[in-house]
């Protein structure tokens, strides 16, 4: 099955004019955001644009192929990415500026964006979703608690700064977390701004607490979100939603379905599942209840303690569990019991009711799976029965 890259060959030698944008392109677009474009693009004062192989010929006169292997999976793949979508003419054109890119440990945020002109004159926004700081995903778990984080705030100040009256139409997009803000912007924005997106795609974000998707405002842009997820989708069935989604195949397994570069592609479009796969409904379901049964308190002051542990063990970016040895994991258990006896408490407390819900919504999909069977093999034995039945009436005639 085709994947990202065999589109980009299958479709590059083609502009948009001769084939219209689509949802393909648009991951794409939200892929390319994870790459560092720091002191290659201009900032959101700028009116400046490079062409999309301009700012690759920096990227890679910046860097080598051996030191971005070095990355993050998401961050090496999306630098991979743009070398590809520079030798082609269907991307190669298209306009890149207002880049922003913003790490903020105070303020507990990672937040990154950057405007992309289209020949036709519609304009993109790609949001980036969560890179490998430990301050991003900070910010991903403070969205349970908050009701908003620093960088969905922004997102909406960004929006309304870079939008000029010649864009004509607006597209808004991002993967993980840049779905999340892609929505949220679109959602909060000004109405005379708001009236001129056409689309929102959310490739696989998480979605919002309460009561921002029962907000009259949300409800208006849901007819303008896409939403797409994989078959075994985590992050983006993470707090509620209300926009209806579609299910996409893909190549990997588990978590790692989350990389958008895993997702299956026919042609010009997605290859769907008819739904989320078994272990998706029951981390779906384990996590909702888990969710569901902690106080915003109790949710705000688990997140507190659990990345206490991890910064005061120097863990500041997702590799570095990928460094941890024995003495780190001693280290790590020392800490915890060094606690304060509430924080200890709130800890465990809630680590007990994620184990309480996970072994109660295994406990119920047993049951019901079970219940299936029997009914299936009832089924069976009427089917078997009244087949029996016409058989000894055919011999009677």
């Amino acid at each position: 099955m085709q994947d990202i890259y065999d589109y980009i060959l299958w479709r590059g030698d083609l502009t948009i004019k001769q084939s219209e944008f689509n949802k393909i392109d648009s991951l794409i677009l939200a892929q390319l955001s994870y790459v560092m474009f720091d002191d290659i693009l201009a900032g959101p004062e700028s009116e400046n644009y490079i062409t999309l192989q301009e700012a690759s010929g920096k990227f890679w006169a910046h860097h080598t192929e051996e030191e971005i292997n070095t990355s993050s999976r998401l961050v090496k793949e999306s630098a991979f990415l743009l070398k590809k979508m520079a030798d082609t003419r269907r991307y190669g054109n298209f306009l890149l500026g207002k880049y922003v890119n913003r790490i903020d440990y105070e303020k507990q945020q990672q937040f990154s964006a950057m405007k992309i002109k289209l020949p036709d004159r519609n304009v993109f926004i790609a949001f980036r979703g969560t890179d490998d700081t430990i301050v991003g995903w900070r910010e991903d778990f403070n969205m349970a608690y908050l009701p908003q984080v620093p960088s969905q705030t922004d997102a909406v100040d960004y929006l309304e700064k870079i939008i000029r009256w010649n864009d004509w139409k607006i597209m808004l997009g991002g993967h993980s977390k840049g779905g999340n803000l892609a929505v949220y912007a679109a959602v909060n924005c000004k109405k005379n701004l708001k009236r001129r997106i056409t689309c929102v795609y959310n490739f696989d974000g998480p979605g919002f607490l309460e009561k921002m998707v029962q907000s009259n405002a949300y409800k208006e842009v849901v007819p303008l979100i896409r939403t797409y997820i994989p078959e075994t989708s985590i992050i983006g069935k993470l707090l509620e939603h209300q926009e209806d989604y579609l299910v996409v195949k893909s190549s990997q397994t588990g978590i790692m379905q989350h990389d958008p570069l895993s997702w299956k592609i026919e042609q010009k479009d997605f290859l769907y599942a008819k739904e989320i796969d078994h272990n998706s409904k029951i981390m779906d379901a384990t996590i909702t209840s888990w969710i569901e049964k902690m106080e915003i308190k109790q949710r705000e002051q688990f997140v507190e303690v659990l990345f206490y542990l991890l910064e005061i063990n120097d863990i500041r970016t997702t590799q570095d569990f990928t460094k941890i040895k024995w003495k780190n994991i001693t280290d790590l258990i020392k800490s915890m019991n060094d606690m304060k006896p509430e924080s200890k408490k709130v800890f465990n407390e809630t680590m007990k009711l994620l184990w309480t819900e996970a072994n109660r919504v295994m406990q119920s999909n047993i049951i019901q799976n079970r219940n299936l069977m029997i009914k299936r093999r009832n089924e069976e034995i009427k089917a078997r029965k009244k087949s029996n039945q016409v058989l000894i009436a055919e011999k009677k005639e």
